[in-house]
């Protein structure tokens, strides 16, 4: 439903953009009256490229700091309807007219309270059956609250974060690993600290608490919308609040732990999906005392388990025994794993618990002396232990598995269909894959041999599934190595589109070639992009360590400013030499130009489509960046073997 609802929303608005971009190739070749008609398409293409590349600035810098994202799209509007007045012709004068009223109408309402007041129907209308208490748009994402029945709820880009009051969820995601330790006095929690988390910690009277939240709007948000005395809890002077990205506090911490509390939820994003690897975990490690404890709990079954939440967990208890010797898992709707290091004694022995429970004189309404034995009962531990018996896969930065592994449990809530497509592409060999590359041969082959220009298509259509899946391994890398940063992923975005730049202003010092001499060019360009996918893993090997990050995070900065810039050069070089190479071939007629233009950029973003789709949802989670990274470089080179075999341009030349 996600995927059908995201494509109805942006198609109609891509479906233009799309047609622009023709339409202007077609008008630029139209008005030219020198045969060199493919130098004004690839102008068109070159400043595509830097509008993408200044916008990605902008968001960074400017909109997504000082506007809403509904001022942001009056802003936008305002721009598109500007550029139509740019249009020199005498044809147009009227519809001048009417679009500086236009633009008169939108600067009034964008300045005006209107907006806002637009802002909070669209947001009605989103959480229609809520009470919206509060909405806020900060650098990290969109921060709703909502009010129901007195208690109040936090949304974070439209996934529930906590729900102030559940006492429940809090005392079992805060006890059980704070009962488990024979004395915690040092405790690390990151996430849902303020839904009751912080509360239940502040019941051991010598604890101090690190509590991790990386937005401070969450923080100021929370403290505006709930009653003075969780205000106090939040304001105590054994609370310590860290606005930072959790998983880089962890690489930074130079202090040492009792208790670490992982309270996110499922990783049911790939950001909350760097929790639960095996990279972290060992992190954790480092900072906790060498009796100390790490506490994650997921969704779960009070009762009954079906297949995939039991390789879902599996995955996640494997994952830990890789790092800690003692693996605990205590069952129900939210099953809690405790994991401790060969000097730590997880205990869960109820009796004990309890005794514990009773001389820290902690009050309790859940996990209480009546709950904990049904809880922890031999029975209930016993048929855990059997299911997570079992090995399961290993998750990792370089290979997001628990991820896809709670994407398939979430797909069984709605419809088993999507659960069993999931399931039978996560069992397909990565051996298999490699028939892709020679179908794409194949069918190149036989494609050449009718047209010239097939295998040329079919080059720049693997180069965008090319160019989006380096875009997603980077984002994944650079999340991983140094943390979530929402904003800086417009930064990624734009170094890329600038390297489309460099690439289009590169390639037009070679139009001046003949048509052999030209597809000599482009074939180097198609054996760039085979070997750029290798380079890739070692690179992120290279910065791997965390010490050496903060030793020379200039280099760092610099390389993974240079990893999009790269990539980018080489698309941005391959297709103004494609679109002059159908020219030549078609003996430069014009509207053979024009709609080649157009199909080169619809075979471009098709790659792209289908390469951010699949590679997000399947290829990384499945087979690892290493893996993906192999198979994108297996790709290029069958294209590039088909432009070796392409006689019919050698006919052409």
């Amino acid at each position: 439903p996600i995927c059908v609802i995201t494509f109805l929303i942006v198609a109609p608005i891509t479906v233009v953009f799309g047609m622009a971009y023709s339409f202007i190739c077609g008008f630029s070749v139209s008005i030219q009256n020198n045969p060199s008609q493919t130098d004004d398409i690839s102008k068109v293409y070159l400043w595509e490229s830097l509008g993408s590349a200044i916008a990605g600035i902008l968001f960074s810098l400017v909109l997504i700091n000082l506007f809403s994202a509904m001022r942001s799209a009056f802003i936008v509007s305002v721009l598109c309807l500007f550029a139509i007045l740019l249009i020199d012709d005498k044809k147009v004068k009227y519809l001048k007219m009417k679009m500086l009223i236009r633009i008169s109408i939108i600067a009034i309402l964008l300045f005006s309270s209107l907006v806002p007041a637009i802002d909070r129907l669209t947001r009605e209308i989103q959480w229609k059956g809520f009470d919206i208490a509060e909405v806020k748009d900060s650098i990290y994402g969109n921060i709703v609250i909502t009010r129901s029945e007195g208690k109040i709820s936090l949304f974070e880009n439209g996934l529930h974060v906590f729900t102030a009051g559940d006492v429940l969820i809090s005392e079992e995601t805060v006890h059980y690993p704070m009962l488990s330790h024979s004395g915690p006095k040092s405790v690390l929690m990151i996430g849902n600290g303020l839904g009751g988390g912080l509360q239940e910690l502040l019941k051991y009277r010598d604890v101090q608490v690190d509590y991790v939240e990386l937005d401070p709007m969450v923080i100021e948000m929370t403290k505006r919308n709930v009653p003075d005395a969780d205000i106090k809890i939040i304001e105590d002077k054994r609370v310590h609040i860290v606005n930072q990205d959790g998983r880089a506090f962890v690489k930074r911490s130079k202090g040492k732990y009792d208790v670490v509390i992982i309270a996110l939820g499922d990783p049911y994003t790939a950001v909350i999906n760097r929790y639960y690897t095996v990279e972290f975990f060992k992190e954790v490690e480092k900072i906790l005392n060498t009796d100390g404890i790490l506490s994650l709990s997921v969704t779960s079954s009070e009762n009954y388990l079906n297949k995939e939440t039991k390789e879902y967990l599996r995955s996640i208890n494997t994952t830990l025994k890789q790092v800690f010797s003692d693996v605990k898992a205590i069952p129900g709707d939210s099953n809690i794993f405790l994991a401790g290091g060969s000097k730590s004694s997880v205990e869960i022995d109820p009796d004990m618990l309890i005794e514990r429970l009773k001389n820290r004189r902690i009050k309790t309404d859940y996990v209480s002396e009546y709950y904990i034995p049904f809880k922890l009962s031999y029975l209930r531990i016993n048929d855990i232990n059997k299911i997570l018996g079992v090995k399961g896969d290993i998750n990792s930065d370089m290979r997001s598995i628990t991820y896809l592994n709670n994407l398939i449990v979430y797909s069984t809530n709605f419809n088993t269909t999507f659960r069993n497509i999931f399931e039978k592409l996560r069992r397909i060999k990565f051996y298999y894959l490699g028939l892709i590359p020679l179908g794409v041969f194949i069918a190149g082959f036989f494609l050449n041999k009718k047209t010239a220009t097939g295998p040329i298509s079919i080059s720049i259509m693997t180069t965008g599934f090319s160019e989006i899946l380096f875009q997603i391994i980077v984002i994944f890398a650079f999340q991983s190595l140094y943390g979530y940063g929402y904003y800086k992923i417009g930064f990624i975005i734009s170094s890329f589109m600038f390297g489309l730049v460099l690439g289009v202003l590169v390639a037009e010092k070679f139009y001046r070639y003949d048509l052999q001499k030209l597809f000599s060019v482009y074939k180097k360009t198609q054996m760039s992009i085979c070997f750029y996918p290798l380079v890739l893993p070692l690179v992120f090997i290279y910065f791997g360590d965390f010490i050496f990050v903060q030793r020379f995070m200039g280099l760092f900065a610099t390389v993974f400013a240079a990893l999009p810039v790269i990539a980018g050069f080489i698309g941005g070089m391959q297709y103004p030499l494609a679109t002059r190479i159908v020219s030549i071939i078609n003996n430069k007629r014009e509207e053979i130009v024009a709609s080649s233009a157009g199909m080169l950029y619809a075979m471009d973003v098709l790659g792209a489509s289908f390469g951010a789709f699949v590679a997000a949802t399947f290829l990384i989670p499945v087979y690892g960046i290493i893996k993906v990274a192999i198979f994108c470089s297996m790709t290029n080179f069958a294209v590039l073997l088909l432009l070796f075999c392409n006689e019919k341009l050698r006919e052409n030349s």
